[in-house]
C-alpha cells in the first residue's frame, strides 16, 4: 500500500515557517498529524540565489528565448550544488523540525511508494530542490510534488466517454527558435497505446478550438516558455505568445472532459503550474528553471517509457529525473528541474486508467508466461504467434484473446481424458507390472503439470473492491491485485464504487463478479 505525506508550510524562508505534517494511506484520510516549525534560513536563500544565477548563465540551448536572458561573464566556476544540498539538509535537521522528521521515520517504510506533497503558496519555497533532502535517499520509492493550499476536485462530464481505448494526447509544438522540438514529436509518435494529435506552431484560435473539441487525457507542450512574476507564458508560434489566463475557458472545459495531466517540457514552468492549479487540474509536470534542449528530450523519453509500462506516475518521474544524472557534467543541476504540481483532491492515474482499460500496458511477463504455458500443451497448432515487434502490444492482445479460451477448453478435455483409468495389459507379459507403474507415474506427472497450467486461468478468485460503478449494460472496473480490471456483473445487480464483490468467473480479461453473500463456493457444481 502506498502512503501520502503532506507537509503544509505557512510562512517564508527569511522569516521562518509553521509546519503541519499529515501521514496516511494514499486513498484515505490522514491517520497521523503533527505540528512543528522550520527556522528562517538566510544562508539557504543566498546559496540558492547563487546557484540559480550560475545555472542560468550557462545558456546552452535553453527552451527560453535567448533575448530574455542577461549575459553574465564574471561568474565563478564553483559548483554550488553540494553547498545547496548541505544548506537544505542543515535547515531540515533543525531542532524545531525534529518532531516532524521523527514522525516520518516512525510511520514510513522504505519499501513503500510514498507521495510527498509540499503544500505552500510561496514561490521561493516552490523553487527549492526539495529532493536534495536526505530523506529521499532513505526512501527510494518516494517522490515529491508541489501543491497549492487551496484546491478542489472538478466534477468530470461522465457523458463524454472515450470512443477508443487509447491515451489521447494533444501535443502543442510551439516556437522552436534555436531548439529541436522534432525530437519530442518522435518520442510521442513512438508511444504505444496512444493517439497523439500534433499542433505545430498553432494560432491562438486553433489551440483554443482543439481544447474545446475533444476529451483529452494529456496536454503536452514543447517550445519556449517563461515565468513573468507569478504567471507563466508560452510562445505558441513565431509571432504569438499567451498566458494561460487567455485559455481559461478552454482549459476549464478540457479538465471537465477528463484532462488528467499537463506536461510542459519547456522553461520556467512553475508559473504555468500555479495558473493551472487555480483551475484545479489534477496533475502538471513542469521544469523549475530554464531547461536545456537535450535535458528536456531525455526526461520526456525516460518518463513516457517508464510510465506507459505500468509504473506509477510519481515513481516514473523520480526514475526519469534520476536518469538525468548522466548529464550533470554537461548540464549541472539537470536532476533539479522536473517537478510535479499536484491537486491533492485527485489520485494520480496509471497509464491503464488513462487508457480506460487495464490491458493497454500488458506487461511482457504476462504474455511470456501465457504463451509458454500454451506452447507446452504439445500441439503445434495451438501456439500463439506474435504479430508485432513488442510483446504485449495491442495486436498481441487481439491474437491472445482469440485463442486463449479455445486452449483452456482443450486443456480441460486433455485432463479429463487422462483421468480415465487405463486398462491393464496382458498378465502374460513379465514386465507388465513395471511398465504399467511407469505409465501411471508419467500420467500423474503430466496431470500435475497440466493442472498447474490450468491454475493460471483459474486463479482469478477472491473478493475485490469496486473502483467504478458496474452495470449490466456497460460493465465497470474493480481493483484486483493492485491493478484495474474490467468487470461485468453475473446478474442484473448494479454495484457502486466502494462495494466489495466476489470474482466468480472470468471471460478473457473481463472479471465476472457477484454479491459476496450469493457467490458460489469453490465446491459448488
Amino acid at each position: 500500500m502506498s502512503k501520502l505525506v503532506v507537509l503544509k508550510l505557512d510562512g517564508e524562508l527569511e522569516r521562518g515557517l509553521q509546519v503541519s505534517l499529515e501521514i496516511g494511506e494514499d486513498d484515505k484520510r490522514p491517520s497521523t498529524e503533527v505540528r512543528g516549525k522550520l527556522p528562517k534560513s538566510l544562508e539557504l536563500s543566498e546559496v540558492y540565489s547563487r546557484w540559480q544565477t550560475q545555472y542560468r548563465s550557462q545558456q546552452k540551448g535553453f527552451r527560453k528565448l535567448s533575448a530574455k536572458f542577461r549575459q553574465i561573464t564574471h561568474l565563478s566556476r564553483k559548483d554550488f550544488s553540494p553547498e545547496l544540498r548541505e544548506k537544505i539538509n542543515k535547515w531540515l535537521n533543525s531542532k524545531k523540525f525534529r518532531s516532524v522528521k521523527d514522525k516520518l521515520l516512525q510511520k514510513l517504510d522504505e519499501s513503500e511508494e510514498i507521495r510527498v506533497l509540499i503544500q505552500t503558496e510561496d514561490p521561493q519555497l516552490q523553487q527549492i530542490p526539495w529532493h536534495l533532502w536526505d530523506f529521499f535517499k532513505e526512501y527510494p520509492k518516494a517522490e515529491l510534488a508541489l501543491s497549492a493550499p487551496e484546491y478542489e476536485q472538478v466534477a468530470q462530464n461522465v457523458s463524454r466517454k472515450k470512443t477508443k481505448d487509447l491515451v489521447k494526447i494533444l501535443a502543442i509544438l510551439g516556437n522552436s527558435e534555436g531548439i529541436d522540438v522534432e525530437q519530442d514529436r518522435q518520442i510521442l509518435d513512438n508511444l504505444k497505446n496512444a493517439e497523439v494529435t500534433f499542433l505545430p506552431e498553432p494560432s491562438r484560435k486553433d489551440l483554443n478550438d482543439k481544447l474545446w473539441e475533444q476529451n483529452w487525457d494529456i496536454l503536452f507542450f514543447a517550445g519556449h516558455s517563461q515565468t513573468e512574476g507569478e504567471k507563466g507564458r508560452i510562445f505558441i508560434n513565431s509571432t504569438e505568445s499567451l498566458n494561460l489566463e487567455e485559455l481559461t475557458f478552454a482549459l476549464r472545459k478540457a479538465i471537465e472532459n477528463g484532462l488528467q495531466l499537463a506536461i510542459f517540457n519547456s522553461c520556467e514552468g512553475l508559473g504555468l503550474a500555479r495558473e493551472l492549479s487555480e483551475l484545479y487540474i489534477p496533475q502538471v509536470i513542469v521544469m523549475r528553471e530554464p531547461v536545456p534542449d537535450r535535458v528536456a528530450q531525455e526526461f520526456l523519453k525516460y518518463f513516457l517509457s517508464i510510465f506507459s509500462n505500468g509504473t506509477s506516475l510519481y515513481v516514473s518521474v523520480r526514475e526519469a529525473r534520476e536518469h538525468l544524472q548522466s548529464l550533470d557534467e554537461e548540464f549541472p543541476g539537470a536532476t533539479f528541474l522536473p517537478v510535479i504540481f499536484q491537486n491533492p483532491a485527485v489520485l494520480p492515474p496509471t497509464w491503464a486508467q488513462l487508457c480506460n482499460r487495464p490491458d493497454c500496458l500488458t506487461p511482457p511477463w504476462f504474455f511470456k508466461k501465457l504463451l509458454s504455458a500454451i506452447a507446452r500443451v504439445g500441439r503445434r497448432d495451438s501456439f500463439i504467434p506474435l504479430h508485432s515487434t513488442k510483446i504485449g502490444s495491442k495486436e498481441d492482445l487481439v491474437v491472445y484473446n482469440k485463442h486463449a479460451e479455445k486452449e483452456r477448453q482443450a486443456r480441460e478435455r486433455t485432463i479429463s481424458e487422462q483421468e480415465v483409468p487405463v486398462r491393464s495389459q496382458s498378465p502374460t507379459v513379465t514386465n507388465n507390472h513395471i511398465l504399467e507403474s511407469k505409465a501411471k507415474s508419467d500420467r500423474e506427472k503430466k496431470q500435475r503439470n497440466d493442472r498447474k497450467e490450468l491454475d493460471l486461468y483459474n486463479s482469478f478468485k477472491g473478493n475485490v473492491l469496486v473502483e467504478e460503478k458496474i452495470t449490466p449494460k456497460e460493465g465497470g472496473w474493480v481493483r484486483f491485485r493492485g491493478s484495474l480490471w474490467r468487470a461485468q456483473p453475473y446478474s442484473s445487480t448494479i454495484f457502486h464504487a466502494g462495494d466489495e464483490v466476489s470474482i466468480i468467473d472470468r471471460n478473457s480479461l473481463t472479471l465476472i463478479v457477484d454479491r459476496i453473500d450469493i457467490a458460489p463456493s469453490k465446491n459448488s457444481p
